[in-house]
Parts: C-alpha cells; sequence; structure tokens
C-alpha cells in the first residue's frame, strides 16, 4: 500500500484506508513450481500522477497511458529479479 504521509499531493495526511497505490502480490502452487500474479490499483488518494494531469489535462490519456506502461516495465523487472532468486540453486 502506497500512502502519501508528507501530505505533498494534497489530499489529506496519510490514510492507509485510501491509498495512493495498492499492490498485490499472491503466491499460487503448481505442479512443478509456482505461479506469481500481480496487480495494482491507482487510487483514491492523489498521487504524483494527479498533479502531473493537473498541469496537462487535456493530456490526461496520454500522461496516464505512459505511466501504466511505466508501472508495467516496473512490475516486470520486480517479478523477473523474484523468479531469479526463487530459482537460485540452495
Amino acid at each position: 500500500m502506497v500512502t502519501n504521509p508528507d501530505n505533498r499531493f494534497g489530499g489529506g495526511p496519510a490514510d492507509p484506508g485510501r491509498p495512493g497505490a495498492r499492490w498485490q502480490f499472491r503466491v499460487d502452487a503448481e505442479d512443478d513450481g509456482c505461479r506469481l500474479p500481480h496487480s495494482v490499483r491507482i487510487g483514491p488518494t492523489r498521487t504524483g500522477l494527479s498533479m502531473v494531469i493537473d498541469q496537462a489535462p487535456e493530456h490526461e490519456e496520454q500522461i496516464i497511458e505512459r505511466r501504466l506502461t511505466a508501472l508495467h516495465d516496473a512490475m516486470t523487472t520486480t517479478l523477473q529479479g523474484i523468479r531469479g532468486l526463487a530459482e537460485q540453486p540452495r
């Protein structure tokens, strides 16, 4: 869960019940290993993305698309790192 402890994005003090983002990973056992599904939900609290959109609301769709691409790339890198660690010999 991502909160805004210093309120730099507005929206009030940090509230775990209203995160700026919520990341979730789950480990599912499979016959020969495991699967690690993941997801992210942005909002409901304001984030840095909100500030960028405030500056150029006419480009909101493109801004969000770029952010989603960046999130996908970061998650892929994270999952590859987890896989690499999990597959190391003991």
